[in-house]
């Protein structure tokens, strides 16, 4: 068995990503968050409650649950829209063009393609994922003390769980359907996008505790065990097959 090879990741790497990156679409999606951010930090800025009344009970546990959200759904929004944006038709019309079926006739091997198309789906918005959050920390942190779990969550769990999720989308559309292999993402982004808010906003979650990210490793670990899972059945014959 022929060894994988970084320079023929890269290749497919690189097709897919500037294919990404050019796309106006992507572009306004961009200002989108950026947008986001900049109503985040005015709304922690000027809207919400001052260090004094901060350190008051009641307004200052809205406040912090307020502002805990906030930086965890920055971190989460660009990788749940980066999954279906980049690959929600993406791969059906690869296919149906014989892009893919091109590809594997060439010395690339399955796993190349699918970890070179995986990177190139996850990158585009990981970057805005860390720099969107991390710049409201800057302003939350004149407001209120950010625990060590929430950054944890932020900016280490959470890139890993995504990018777990995107190799597994990959693979679904690569052994499977395009259609099937989105919902996951679906399920995922349902799950943390409403269950988050709700949770903290009833007390019964809480997204700046050990114990939230704990959970939240545990699931990122399951994500990563399914990824280890399907690559048994990624070959050549399975990828060509699939509809």
């Amino acid at each position: 068995m022929s060894k994988i090879k970084f320079n023929r990741i890269q290749v497919v790497f690189k097709r897919d990503y500037d294919e990404y990156i050019s796309w106006k679409s992507y572009k306004i999606l961009l200002l989108m968050f950026l947008v986001l951010t900049a109503v985040a930090v005015v709304s922690i800025n000027w809207l919400l409650p001052d260090q004094a009344l901060i350190s008051s009970d009641v307004s200052g546990t809205i406040s912090c649950t307020i502002i805990s959200n906030i930086l965890f759904m920055l971190a989460l929004i660009p990788l749940v829209i980066s999954i279906p944006f980049f690959t929600s038709g993406t791969f059906t019309k690869e296919k149906a063009n014989g892009i893919i079926s091109s590809l594997l006739s060439t010395q690339l091997k399955p796993i190349e393609i699918w970890i070179g198309k995986s990177f190139a789906v996850f990158l585009p918005n990981f970057l805005v994922s860390i720099l969107s959050p991390l710049v409201v920390l800057l302003v939350a942190n004149n407001v209120m003390s950010i625990s060590v779990s929430l950054l944890l969550s932020i900016f280490l769990i959470t890139p890993l769980l995504f990018l777990g999720l995107t190799v597994l989308t990959i693979q679904l559309s690569m052994i499977y359907s395009s259609e099937m292999s989105i919902a996951p993402s679906y399920l995922t982004a349902l799950i943390l996008l409403a269950g988050v808010p709700l949770g903290s906003i009833t007390n019964y979650l809480d997204i700046t505790s050990w114990k939230f990210t704990f959970i939240y490793l545990i699931i990122t670990v399951f994500m990563w065990g399914l990824v280890g899972g399907f690559s048994f059945f990624l070959s050549k014959e399975r990828i060509i097959l699939s509809k």
